[in-house]
């Protein structure tokens, strides 16, 4: 092999953005000005001269395993583009780097640069313990947590599927095998909807599909549960109320068998807003599912449910949705719900964001015109920092009120949302 010149750091904060962006682009081109060819870039990475330069002059990378390809070849650390967990990682170990990283806001934030998350390329693995168990399942948590408040996860999901896949093949006991097999199901379900905030409908159910198959392999009921509750989330997101109602109480079954009263109360507030979408909804079947709703989740023993579920799905989450089911049958009742939600909120959260817009539109139900202009402004003043690809669809209800409520500040509103992607 032809000599090169040095790699970078990859430490350094001036390759921080381009890494936790996965800018394939930006980090060829930072190899280009210290001395690079493309022949030298086409030769560690593996790959043709020409994908090389179709890349530097614009070509996105969306492959996760060409960028693994890349990243390995370059030797950049998995974990700064998102795209790994390393084995023999302590259980208590610092949130990974990639959660501190993928992030614009946390650009440029020096505390977290050495952390002993991801320090290196692991394509293979020999021994998997419990602790690593422990230790991937925190990378997980802590995935699962960021594309809650700023989304974008998709790429990071399907790498750690694909590394999943590789540590199974290695050597483990039973009992880690136990614990760590059915996460693959886990996974594709938190891809599937990943993906749903992508836009990308196919790409959701194929994830969804596998994470059924996968959980009925293991008899896995939690996975199971994770996976109809995603799809019928889903199924809502695009436009599918019927569909998502009956997703929903085909997970009735593995909630029950897991006695999980916090899944039984999640399945009950969605199957609310799912009918309060449907066109001959009945205000009682909504009513009769959030009472359903509020006596499950008072029988919630958190040390029965799965580990941080309740960071996931809790009081405030429940409030949301039971507020979006109420919207149009009884406005004053989803105002309640939705002011208690956003008091509780963790201020700058994508989710406050969408359940202002809601507001607006219960107040816009409720017949207080002026009051829902000024929170419908303030949710679209929030949704303009939102990475999301459910936006149109979140504010979709907000702006045919709007339009048909008919006043010139309520057709400035609805236009507005018009415009957005």
């Amino acid at each position: 092999m032809a000599d090169h010149p040095a790699l970078p750091n990859w430490y350094r904060s001036e390759y921080t953005t381009m890494l936790a962006t996965r800018d394939v682009q930006a980090i060829l081109l930072a190899l280009k000005d210290r001395g690079w060819s493309q022949r030298g870039m086409a030769d560690i990475t593996g790959m043709r001269q020409g994908e090389i330069s179709a890349i530097i002059h614009g070509r996105k990378v969306m492959s996760v395993a060409v960028l693994e390809r890349i990243a390995e070849g370059l030797k950049i650390p998995l974990g700064r583009m998102g795209l790994g967990w390393s084995v023999g990682t302590r259980p208590d170990a610092p949130v990974p780097d990639l959660i501190k990283h993928s992030i614009a806001r946390m650009i440029g934030d020096e505390s977290y640069e050495h952390v002993n998350y991801l320090l290196e390329p692991s394509p293979e693995f020999d021994r998997i313990g419990t602790n690593d168990a422990v230790a991937f399942n925190k990378y997980f948590l802590a995935i699962q947590r960021l594309e809650q408040e700023v989304s974008g996860q998709l790429v990071p999901a399907q790498a750690l599927i694909r590394q999943l896949q590789r540590i199974l093949r290695a050597d483990m006991s039973e009992a880690v095998r136990a614990r760590l097999a059915p996460m693959e199901g886990w996974i594709n379900s938190f891809a599937g909807w990943c993906a749903t905030d992508q836009r990308d409908y196919d790409l959701a159910m194929s994830h969804f599909s596998t994470a059924l198959e996968i959980a009925g392999k293991y008899n896995d009921e939690l996975g199971k549960c994770r996976a109809l509750f995603s799809a019928g989330k889903t199924e809502m997101h695009f436009g599918e109320a019927e569909q998502a109602l009956k997703l929903y109480q085909l997970a009735v079954v593995p909630a029950s068998k897991i006695q999980s009263n916090l899944y039984n109360a999640g399945l009950a507030a969605h199957s609310a807003w799912a009918v309060s979408r449907l066109k001959d909804r009945d205000t009682q079947h909504i009513k009769r599912y959030i009472g359903h709703t509020w006596e499950s989740y008072g029988q919630v023993k958190p040390e029965r449910e799965y580990e941080d579920m309740m960071s996931f799905f809790n009081q405030t989450d429940i409030l949301a949705v039971t507020g979006q089911a109420q919207v149009v049958t009884s406005p004053d009742l989803a105002i309640k719900d939705l002011t208690t939600c956003l008091k509780q909120r963790k201020p700058g959260s994508r989710s406050a964001a969408f359940e202002h817009a809601t507001l607006a539109h219960a107040y816009l139900e409720a017949g207080s015109g002026d009051t829902a202009v000024e929170t419908g402004r303030k949710a679209l003043t929030l949704i303009s920092g939102v990475q999301s690809g459910r936006k149109a669809v979140r504010l979709a209800p907000l702006k045919s009120a709007a339009y048909k409520y008919g006043t010139r500040d309520m057709t400035d509103l609805a236009e507005e949302i018009r415009r957005i992607n």
